[in-house]
């Protein structure tokens, strides 16, 4: 843990590499230092972690900007690393002489805070900032290249998820031989395969063909690189199409366009809102091809930025009606005898009109719970959670689902079966106090002690006055 006397490189604290380096941003112009001592022709990477942790505080309405810079023992700044993942920094060095560096970090500003702060991984071992292909399919084997620092000679692995593993994104651990790394951003999808080929795909006339629906796994490999797939439909036929890369700690900012043969722009999105938010990430949503023909999605960054950390997986899909969900909240705090709702909001997908049934799973024992539904004509709906007189003290993880029926993108199919599970959201406040949600990945039931306030009983529920008079209401506390 970071000493109280640190702030200038005469006083720097000692530590020996590999280490956690915990500390904080106390005050403001507070400034850190950390002396150490390497080998000769060596690598090390400094890993921060400080704004990234912050966004889900509930009330920290500012949040740590934090740069870190490596000297020499005269104080020669030989690297420094600023908003490597977003806001967090990453450096890398190769310590050509052996001796003793200091490493600096203080926030970009100079600003402070008691709750800002930061963990810095320091260690020579693989550091992985990303992997291609960047999709897995569980259940099957996949090579994956791996891309970041310090890399092992043959820098790959192979890699089987379990088949029960859910979409979406995920962090993995990977089998090196004889050595450990940190945890890898991947994505998990079951859709059609596909990867990138090494053929030029530059313009729509050198599109690589591909049928939808599909997922493919590609990277912009170079400053100025943009990747064209080429499709077929007929007219009216729907589409979705969809980059995950900020997400999944890819260098890449999107932007997404849907063209024609000729290589004229039809749709573009740069930023996609999934309505409560705005991320960096790509989404053109039920497209509408307007004749037969071919067509081409196109991939490039918004800056034609390009290199081996600019990875991206594509989803392309047919668009068919369906919803998602999301909690008002991440936690329903109970106490025996009492009840609580926990409200859920369902945002409707591609046409879909349908009643929402809600249901829980995984309730502390003791507490029961009244699902209610979101209505045709609603976009919100509650269920009651009410914890039983002699519920016992505990907690339990919670999980919210939405079913329904939707109509296939084949009308000559049944309807689907819907199933939407309901994604938590952290109530936290935003610079001057406004309220605002970030996405977390629990729901918390817990059930307490019984309260020293068991009920409050009013009288009468109806109050009838004329002008000028009055009426009593007896008010009875237990």
């Amino acid at each position: 843990d970071e000493q109280a006397a640190n702030d200038v490189q005469s006083a720097a604290q000692a530590v020996t590499l590999p280490a956690t380096l915990c500390g904080a941003f106390e005050k403001a112009e507070d400034v850190d230092y950390y002396k150490f001592s390497v080998p000769d022709n060596s690598d090390w990477t400094f890993h921060v972690w400080s704004s990234r942790c912050e966004n889900k505080i509930h009330d920290l309405q500012t949040h740590s900007d934090p740069i870190v810079m490596l000297r020499n023992a005269s104080g020669t700044v030989l690297a420094a690393s600023d908003n490597y993942f977003f806001a967090d920094p990453l450096l890398h060095y190769h310590f050509a002489a052996a001796g003793e560096y200091f490493l600096e970090i203080r926030d970009v500003r100079y600003q402070g805070n008691a709750n800002w702060e930061y963990v810095i991984e320091a260690n020579n071992r693989p550091f992985v900032t990303n992997v291609f292909p960047s999709r897995i399919t569980p259940g099957t084997a996949t090579r994956l290249q791996l891309i970041g620092f310090n890399l092992p000679a043959d820098p790959t692995a192979l890699v089987t998820l379990p088949p029960d593993t859910p979409d979406g994104l995920g962090w993995i651990n990977l089998p090196l031989a004889g050595t450990a790394a940190n945890a890898a951003p991947v994505v998990v999808s079951r859709l059609p395969e596909a990867v990138e080929s090494d053929a030029e795909n530059n313009t729509a006339a050198a599109a690589q063909p591909i049928t939808v629906p599909l997922g493919v796994s590609g990277r912009i490999s170079q400053e100025g690189d943009i990747d064209c797939y080429q499709f077929e439909c007929k007219k009216g036929d729907r589409f979705s199409f969809e980059i995950v890369a900020r997400r999944d700690q890819s260098m890449l900012d999107p932007v997404l366009r849907v063209l024609n043969a000729q290589g004229g722009a039809l749709l573009e999105n740069d930023d996609l809102n999934t309505g409560r938010f705005t991320h960096a990430d790509s989404l053109l949503e039920n497209w509408t091809a307007p004749a037969d023909g071919k067509y081409v999605v196109e991939v490039r960054d918004l800056h034609l930025r390009g290199g081996p950390q600019f990875v991206y997986f594509l989803s392309a899909t047919r668009s068919e009606p369906f919803f998602v969900l999301d909690t008002d909240t991440d936690k329903t705090l109970l106490a025996p005898g009492t009840s609580a709702a926990i409200f859920v909001r369902a945002y409707r997908k591609n046409g879909f009109t349908g009643e929402v049934q809600l249901g829980v799973e995984g309730l502390p024992p003791g507490v029961t719970a009244s699902c209610g539904r979101i209505l045709e004509t609603g976009k919100d709906g509650s269920i009651v959670l009410q914890a039983a007189a002699d519920a016992a003290r505990g907690a339990a993880n919670i999980k919210i689902t939405g079913t329904a029926s939707g109509a296939s993108a084949d009308s000559a199919q049944p309807p689907r079966q819907l199933v939407a599970v309901a994604q938590p959201l952290q109530e936290i406040y935003m610079p001057g106090g406004g309220r605002h949600h970030y996405p977390v990945d629990m729901h918390t039931v817990s059930v307490g002690d019984v309260m020293d306030l068991k009920s409050v009983k009013i009288s009468t529920n109806t109050v009838t006055l004329k002008p000028g008079g009055s009426q009593k209401i007896d008010v009875t506390i237990e």
